[in-house]
């Protein structure tokens, strides 16, 4: 019956030096963070986004369209672009996270600095429009206020817009208004929303790419970093298990039995039974076939072999 193989050695400092009080290893909290399992901040983070920049492609289009404005139809396509290219990288993220394909994570990865630059350009593409078209946006807005409808743009969505139907120059007063008043928080925008977001979702995304790629981390995906993610889960020893140690094996598998060898006496080998060395023999004459053996017909051939039975009866004669 096999033994099953003992879990490997834990050495210890004070095993080693026991009169010597090992240093305490401080960690830091990005290494504390590091250490934990991103993968489903990953997962959530590319579903929100996902579902964020699907909803916000196809959103001012069709307003701008129903309106007759040209100009911020232009800048609404142009968003509507941006959006559908992220929403695709983020569920190529999404989908990463949750089949957990290194081949997916890294292009996510990469990838995720392409849409990071996409979504800072759609909040500065957005930012300019707001000064640029201006004019445009007012009409919009006045059109939109004084059907009751200034909520179906995103831009005119909330407050301090006006919500209720309002009369033309009522609606005049408070579009210019409240244009004017969120002109500075548009600007501050662009880096709050856009910008820091953008950052944190590709630095995310990039953290556990490298926890992918990373033989001791927990999140590992590699082939060298299994046995070491299973023994950090409390999985089990570092190597596969002998069959011994499986239930299901260990009831099918069955050692055979062994064979009985023949024993032989001790007192045999005393007679000092010799091995007849094989002689070539030689002659006048070559053939092209190989050379015959014989044994050698000289009874001095015998002399010097002798058999032993022990470490006693090691002499040679």
């Amino acid at each position: 019956m096999r033994m099953p193989r003992p879990p490997p050695l834990q050495l210890q400092f004070d095993n080693m030096f026991p009169g010597v009080r090992p240093r305490m290893q401080v960690k830091s909290l990005f290494t504390g963070v590091y250490l934990s399992n991103w993968r489903m901040l990953v997962l959530c983070l590319a579903t929100i986004n996902t579902l964020r920049f699907f909803l916000s492609a196809m959103d001012d289009l069709e307003v701008d369209i129903a309106q007759n404005n040209l100009a911020l139809a232009g800048v609404s396509r142009t968003l509507a672009t941006i959006y559908t290219v992220a929403c695709g990288i983020e569920l190529l993220g999404a989908l990463g996270a949750l089949l957990q394909r290194r081949a997916i994570i890294r292009a996510y990865a990469y990838l995720a600095f392409l849409s990071a630059a996409f979504i800072t350009g759609a909040g500065v593409v957005t930012t300019a429009a707001y000064f640029t078209f201006a004019d445009e946006l007012l009409q919009e807005c006045v059109a939109l206020a004084t059907e009751g409808q200034l909520g179906s743009k995103s831009l005119f969505r909330g407050d301090p817009w006006p919500s209720d139907p309002l009369s033309s120059e009522d609606a005049q007063t408070q579009c210019l208004d409240v244009w004017s008043s969120e002109s500075v928080s548009q600007v501050v925008s662009a880096a709050i929303f856009y910008f820091l977001p953008s950052v944190f979702y590709c630095v995310v995304a990039y953290v556990y790419y490298c926890q992918t790629t990373d033989a001791t981390h927990p999140a590992s995906l590699t082939g060298r970093g299994s046995a070491i993610r299973l023994e950090a889960r409390g999985g089990g020893a570092p190597y596969n298990a002998l069959p011994d140690m499986v239930p299901d094996a260990a009831a099918s598998v069955r050692p055979e039995p062994a064979k009985r060898r023949a024993t032989v006496s001790p007192r045999s080998y005393q007679t000092g039974v010799a091995v007849a060395p094989v002689a070539v023999t030689s002659g006048s004459s070559l053939s092209p076939g190989p050379p015959s053996f014989s044994v050698a017909a000289d009874p001095r051939a015998y002399q010097g072999f002798r058999l032993f039975a022990g470490p006693e009866d090691d002499t040679f004669i």
